[in-house]
């Protein structure tokens, strides 16, 4: 029976090294469970605030790709418009050389016309010059070939010279 005992000794020792053996074991799954638990919380709250913020990044990028959208629109406007504004400088700039060119010609004709007058002018003033340098020679002649008359302007009077 001492025996027994002894193996029934044995036996309880062996069962309350088991038992806190389990007890530890369970003791450390209960941590482990506990961090387990605490990691999948904080990996579920970590998920649920990265989901949020991607909606809300999903919903920055929509608002810039219609901002993006919007400006491509103003900015073909604002090319459409310049293009009519460049356009339309040109036409002006077009018809401000053709005027100029337009003057230009008048001016130029102008010019050729004062210039052929100038010339007919010295044409007449170069026959003027030698009409009357004849009319000075014819002059000299009849001079030369008339008598000399005096005349008294008071009296009226003529005396030919003998």
């Amino acid at each position: 029976m001492l025996e027994n005992i002894e193996k029934l000794s044995l036996l309880v020792d062996k069962l309350t090294d088991y038992s806190i053996k389990l007890s530890s074991e369970n003791l450390a799954l209960q941590s482990n469970n506990k961090y387990a638990e605490d990691e999948i919380a904080y990996l579920k709250k970590n998920f649920v605030d990265q989901e949020s913020e991607l909606a809300s990044l999903r919903a920055k990028s929509k608002k810039l790709e219609d901002l993006v959208f919007v400006l491509q629109i103003d900015i073909k406007k604002v090319e459409e418009d310049l293009r009519a504004q460049l356009t339309q400088k040109e036409i002006v700039l077009n018809e401000k050389e053709v005027a100029w060119s337009e003057k230009e010609k008048s001016h130029l004709s102008c010019i050729a016309k004062l210039e052929e007058e100038i010339l007919s002018l010295e044409h007449k003033n170069a026959h003027l010059r030698e009409s009357i340098l004849s009319g000075v020679d014819r002059l000299k002649r009849f001079k030369d070939i008339l008598p000399v008359f005096d005349v008294d302007v008071k009296n009226g009077d003529i005396n030919g010279a003998a």
